[in-house]
C-alpha cells in the first residue's frame, strides 16, 4: 500500500471527514478555519470553498446524487448546502434551541439527509 499526502492550502485548518463525491473529488471540512475543500484527484488541485458565517467549525460532510456537498456547521449549530459549481453556500438553522452541535451526516436510500446532535443527546433527519 502507498499512502501520498497533499498539504492544504489554509494553514492549521484541522482538516475533518473526508468523503468522496459522486465525481471523484475527496471533500474535507476545515473545521478550526471553516472552508470546506474539495482534492480534485485527477490533477491534484485543491480548492478551498469559504462558508458563509465565520467561525461556523464544519464537521461532517457528504455528497448528494447531484454532487451538492452537505455538512454540519458544528461550532454554529446548523446544517448547510455547498453547490460546488457555484460556490453557493445555504444554511438550514436547526429548529430545537438545544440542538446546537450538529455532527456526521449520511443519506439513506431515499435521499433523506440524517445527522447526529452531540450535546442535546439527537439523531435527526
Amino acid at each position: 500500500m502507498q499512502i501520498k499526502e497533499w498539504g492544504l492550502p489554509t494553514p492549521r485548518s484541522l482538516p475533518h471527514d473526508p468523503a468522496v463525491a459522486p465525481d471523484g473529488s475527496l471533500w474535507y471540512t476545515g473545521q478550526r478555519s471553516t472552508p470546506l475543500g474539495a482534492l480534485i484527484q485527477k490533477t491534484g488541485q485543491i480548492k478551498e470553498y469559504p462558508l458563509k458565517t465565520p467561525d461556523s467549525g464544519p464537521h461532517g460532510l457528504v455528497a448528494d446524487k447531484g454532487g451538492n456537498i452537505w455538512f454540519t456547521a458544528n461550532y454554529k449549530g446548523y446544517i448547510g448546502k455547498l453547490i460546488p459549481q457555484t460556490g453557493a453556500v445555504t444554511e438550514y438553522a436547526l429548529q430545537d434551541s438545544a440542538a446546537h452541535d450538529p455532527h456526521t451526516p449520511a443519506f439513506d436510500q431515499k435521499g433523506v439527509l440524517w445527522f447526529t446532535v452531540q450535546a442535546a443527546n439527537v439523531v435527526a433527519g
